[in-house]
């Protein structure tokens, strides 16, 4: 069994003769909890990444004027977009809040609709009274006959009070120091019925 080494190159003998080379080259390769070396790389050199970088190609450009008028464009170009998407958006905006103003109005016209069709705020403004305050006389509605009726009742049981009292305060049916005949002064009225 052979062990093969590459041979070194002369940079890599030049090397190890220069005592600086040679224990940077031990720190690269020494091992352990010690500190990694990286390698710098040629300082002068600038990374890709750092803002000093510049392409081989983008070094001796010489229409500065031109690569400016681009950037400008550029800005230009975003600030449009910036403003037909918040001019899009006011626009669709608009249109929600326009949709949203019509369903309410359709909503309210429901609304008033059921409303008349039912009848409930024109009763609002009827009196409480089934009768025409001013002429005393009663509504020909329903609830008019009905108070009619009952305030006949109540005048027929007054009526009738006043025969029972009439009849109970006499114990004689005439007058028993003239011996005239006693007659009720209220006659009784007919009762009342409800039409």
């Amino acid at each position: 069994m052979f062990h093969n080494v590459e041979p070194r190159t002369r940079e890599e003998r030049l090397a190890t003769q220069n005592r600086d080379l040679h224990e940077k080259g031990m720190l690269r390769a020494r091992r352990g909890n010690y500190h990694h070396y990286q390698e710098a790389g040629n300082p002068l050199i600038p990374e890709p990444c750092s803002p000093l970088y510049a392409a081989e190609s983008n070094r001796f450009q010489r229409d500065v004027a031109g690569e400016l008028r681009e950037e400008k464009l550029h800005t230009y170009k975003k600030q449009q977009e910036l403003y037909e998407k918040k001019r899009q958006e006011t626009v669709q905006r608009e249109a929600q809040r326009w949709q949203q103003m019509e369903t309410e109005q359709q909503l309210e016209a429901q609304r008033m609709q059921h409303v008349r069709q039912a009848g409930l705020k024109g009763k609002q403004n009827k009196g409480s009274e089934h009768f025409d305050i001013i002429s005393l006389e009663y509504n020909p509605t329903p609830e008019g006959k009905k108070l009619q009726y009952k305030d006949g009742v109540t005048r027929y049981r007054a009526v009738l009070r006043q025969q029972n009292l009439f009849s109970k305060s006499h114990s004689v049916p005439h007058n028993i120091i003239t011996g005239e005949v006693r007659q009720n002064p209220v006659g009784l009225p007919p009762a009342p019925h409800m039409q």
